[in-house]
């Protein structure tokens, strides 16, 4: 049996009920209220509705605190055919209905949802229900419903004021609209003459089920080209649909979000237990379309929102796959928006801005995990379409929430880590939603944790060993000459492989500095430079990419691979950014796999192995990736016009050798039907088979440091940011961030600094930014995560024989610039320049 209610607010607060009817053609038996056109649910008929003789008119009975109670009250009277008092009304018990067995906790469920403390568990059965408590306290989606259902009122156009309501056709026959433009006709002319019956009749009659929403919707015609949606829906219709709906009246909106609620109620698959199932295509098809309403951006609505998106995280998984991708159709403006209200929701969640306006977090403990799950639906769709297409609907950073930086993320991933917590939801297990910043403070944070557990550690050792506990235990200290600067590198980072994780202070002799961060940024750059110079022979300069790669000609030098790797490794630990350019294919060989494989003999693994593409040999050597393209796409005879074989010769820094693609590759000629496996494994021998010791050298080096289970968050690109900082360079949002001591912004001296360094070319920009913070490099989540901080020089005493003038200096451990007061600009513009002619190397006032 299906029930078809109106309801009425009236001075008495009243819930009007007609009379049961059976529908013509199908025997299925309706309530029909005067005010709405005849309709059956079950097959979609009008006007074919009769009345049965032994049906009894229903009286009218109290209106009750909520939609789930509401139908409660409705079986009450069906069954007893008597006028219940407001207090009756609201009794959970069970109802017997005429010619029915007992309403079963099942069916009572469709109508009042139940937030428990975990995901899944809905509201006890209405069989035993509290009688003690006026009202069960994890019935907050009938609060929700009755909140909303107060708010909302009357859901029919127009019958605000008794005179108006012969003015409204809402007998109007039921249209459903074949394109936006017919939609976008219909509600110009609603707009002209002021008659919304027919939208409002669409809107309501569009949204009440599963089923209404795919005839309204689902592409008719086949046969056509029409028909070139996965989904089978016509989406351009459902935008227009939605986009429409936020400027039409509001009741028509209300109606909308009336029916959206009742199409959810109404959905036989809530049960007490919501397990992972498969569900019919319709269902699939209406999700498609509700996930697209805005009205669900409003915290009102998120009781309902909150909802569907628990729907659709405990599908199965082929169809959330199949969900995934249908919104790979959407389009980039539209699955920017979608992804923005499941975003929204999150952060009103986790961050209320009236926590009043919500359920108390412990009875919607699930609302975050479902929210994330669906989104990690469109992350899905979205790799699927790098895969497939080699493009992104949108860049992998929309899918970031800034919001979760302000988590406490360090606890989320100790649990996640402990195999005891694990089981549970974590932000973890969804990393494409933690930003980067959000993911170099977990780096950090660790990091952190690790130094003073090592430093606890070698506390602990000298006492056992009876010796004085000594500060210099607690850091790797580094003690470096400048003049031998790769070789003292070499010996200490191999003579203290188990202080590699300690806090890092690096000291060149013969140098008073004290490192606070300042020194060991300038050893990083200096011993970087130096390794990546042509003339060491270890990476080769690709100018067409501006890159560097791994050089086969000196596959020998292991040792120097794996301090390039360590070098990197404590760069990260650190927080320390280098001046290194290397492809996004390197990082991606890095994170393979992104956890050092605990086996026996590590020299016999295969470590950083990629399967590499001709995308990626095009960001390392374009020409040779192109003059593959063109092999691949070359429709005459390969083999008459290019003679090549399955051999291949290579010139590097003067020496030119031949490799084999494969056994007797000499003797194998490349035809058109075997170029593409040519390319493939010209590709796998530039990327993997040729550097293949040399890189798990570097690959050792790295993890040697940064061994951590973090690494599986990361994401190549967001691997490259750690490691080479951001490529935006804008000295503007510097300013922005700038504090002062001593000076104000509007003085003389800091007005004509920055006018002088904003006009500054690029490259000098960088030599500023250099001297001020020991690197030009900018941190991964912008220059808007840096400190800087300009302070006035003292001025100096004439006694002491002080210079009155002296040039700026700068406290590279503090990113702090000291500026004398210069009232000149072209005096600042000189001194400046002096300075960083001559920022190399570190003194003590």
């Amino acid at each position: 049996m299906l029930i078809s209610v109106m309801y009425r607010h009236g001075p008495e607060e009243s819930l009007d009920i007609t009379q049961m009817n059976t529908c013509g053609s199908c025997g299925s038996r309706v309530f029909v209220s005067p005010l709405a056109p005849p309709w059956c649910p079950v097959c979609a008929e009008t006007g074919d509705i009769r009345r049965r003789p032994s049906d009894t008119v229903l009286p009218r009975v109290s209106r009750p605190r909520s939609i789930g109670n509401s139908l409660v009250s409705l079986f009450s009277a069906i069954g007893r055919n008597t006028r219940r008092q407001r207090s009756q009304s609201q009794s959970r018990s069970a109802f017997m209905i005429p010619g029915q067995e007992r309403v079963s906790g099942d069916l009572m469920s469709m109508y009042s949802f139940g937030l428990a403390h975990s995901m899944g568990d809905l509201l006890p059965s209405i069989q035993s229900p509290p009688k003690s408590a006026e009202k069960s306290s994890s019935n907050c989606f009938a609060d929700g419903a009755r909140k909303m259902h107060t708010k909302l009122g009357n859901p029919r156009v127009g019958f605000k004021k008794k005179a108006k309501r012969e003015e409204m056709n809402i007998h109007a026959p039921i249209k459903l609209f074949k394109t936006p433009e017919d939609l976008k006709k219909a509600i110009e002319y609603s707009h002209s003459t002021g008659d919304w019956s027919e939208i409002f009749v669409y809107y309501t009659t569009t949204f009440s089920s599963f089923k209404d929403i795919n005839r309204a919707f689902e592409i008719k015609d086949r046969s056509t080209d029409a028909f070139k949606t996965k989904c089978g829906l016509e989406l351009v219709l459902v935008r227009k649909c939605f986009d429409s709906l936020m400027n039409l009246p509001s009741d028509i909106q209300k109606s909308v979000l009336k029916a959206a609620i009742n199409c959810l109620l109404t959905d036989q698959r809530n049960s007490d237990v919501i397990l992972v199932r498969p569900v019919a295509l319709i269902d699939l098809r209406a999700y498609t379309v509700m996930l697209q309403n805005p009205q669900f951006r409003k915290p009102s609505t998120f009781v309902v929102y909150a909802h569907l998106l628990r729907q659709i995280a405990t599908l199965c998984d082929d169809d959330q796959k199949m969900l995934a991708d249908w919104f790979s159709e959407f389009g980039a403006a539209q699955f920017t928006k979608v992804m923005g209200i499941v975003q929204q929701f999150i952060n009103v969640r986790l961050f209320p801005p009236r926590p009043e306006d919500l359920p108390p977090m412990s009875k919607c403990s699930w609302w975050i995990p479902c929210a994330v799950k669906v989104l990690a639906i469109f992350n899905h769709a979205n790799d699927t379409m790098v895969r497939d297409m080699g493009q992104a609907i949108v860049p992998f950073t929309d899918f970031y929430n800034n919001s979760l930086d302000h988590w406490d993320l360090m606890t989320d991933f100790n649990q996640w880590q402990s195999p005891i917590t694990s089981v549970g939801f974590s932000f973890c297990h969804y990393p494409f939603i933690l930003s980067i910043t959000a993911k170099k403070q977990l780096l950090e944070g660790h990091a952190e944790q690790q130094m003073i557990a090592n430093a606890r550690d070698s506390i602990i050792g000298s006492l056992v060993n009876r010796r004085a506990p000594d500060m210099n235990m607690l850091f790797c200290n580094i003690s470096i000459r400048r003049e031998h600067l790769l070789e003292d590198s070499l010996r200490e980072i191999s003579e203290k492989q188990d202080s590699l994780r300690k806090k890092l202070r690096v000291s060149f002799r013969g140098e008073p500095g004290l490192d606070m961060g300042g020194l060991a940024k300038e050893w990083f750059q200096l011993v970087t430079r130096k390794i990546f110079h042509p003339d060491y022979g270890m990476f080769k300069y690709h100018r067409g990419a501006e890159v560097y790669w791994f050089s086969t000609a000196q596959p020998d030098v292991l040792q120097e691979y794996h301090l390039v790797g360590v070098l990197m490794g404590l760069a990260v630990y650190n927080g320390v950014i280098l001046d290194v350019r290397f492809p996004l294919c390197c990082f991606k060989k890095l994170l393979g796999p992104p956890v050092v494989p605990r086996v026996y003999d590590i020299t016999s693994t295969p470590l950083g192995i990629v399967e590499a593409s001709l995308k990626d040999l095009e960001q390392i050597d374009p020409d040779v990736a192109r003059g593959l393209k063109q092999l691949l796409e070359y429709n005459g005879n390969v083999e008459d016009d290019f003679g090549l074989t399955f051999q291949i010769t290579v010139e590097e820094f003067g020496q030119t050798k031949t490799v084999e693609l494969k056994e007797d590759g000499c003797d194998i000629p490349v035809i058109n039907d075997n170029k593409e496996e040519y390319v493939a494994l010209y590709v796998d021998w530039y990327i993997n088979r040729a550097l293949e010791r040399q890189f798990k050298a570097f690959y050792l080096g790295f993890h040697s440091v940064c061994s951590s289970n973090l690494l599986l968050l990361l994401r190549p690109e967001e691997i490259e940011l750690l490691v080479c900082g951001s490529p935006h360079f804008d000295l503007s949002e510097l300013r922005n961030v700038t504090v002062y001591d001593g000076f104000k912004p509007s003085d003389p001296t800091v007005r004509h600094f920055w006018d002088l360094v904003l006009k500054l070319p690029e490259k000098h920009q960088k030599r500023l930014l250099g001297f001020v913070t020991g690197t030009d490099r900018i941190p991964a989540g912008g220059m808007k995560e840096m400190t800087f901080k300009i302070t006035k020089m003292p001025k100096p005493v004439p006694d002491l024989g002080l210079p009155i003038q002296t040039v700026p200096m700068a406290h590279t451990c503090f990113n702090q610039l000291v500026l004398p007061d210069y009232q000149d600009r072209h005096l600042l513009r000189q001194k400046l320049a002096i300075a960083l002619a001559n920022g190399e190397g570190f003194g003590l006032e």
